[in-house]
């Protein structure tokens, strides 16, 4: 997932494609959208919480045991 999220006071939220800076707006042509509804934030905040404990913590050890295909597949797409 490469979106971000922004979620303020329950009450403002931003997502989009975007890093919050010069290069990513004037440059890489990203864009966030910027959502003035606390519905939508506080739903988009249950979802990251949802979304944060759905993943998996990916430690030094984990990563350095990846199988050989998983390493050049990752290194291709970098």
């Amino acid at each position: 997932m490469h979106s971000k999220m922004l979620v303020s006071d329950g009450i403002i939220a931003s997502v989009g494609s975007a890093n919050i800076d010069i290069r990513s707006f004037y440059l890489n042509f990203e864009i966030n959208d910027f959502i003035y509804d606390s519905i939508v934030a506080k739903q988009l905040e249950k979802d990251f919480i949802k979304d944060i404990n759905d993943s998996t913590e990916i430690t030094l050890e984990i990563y350095n045991q990846r199988k050989l295909g998983t390493k050049i597949k990752v290194d291709a797409c970098n």
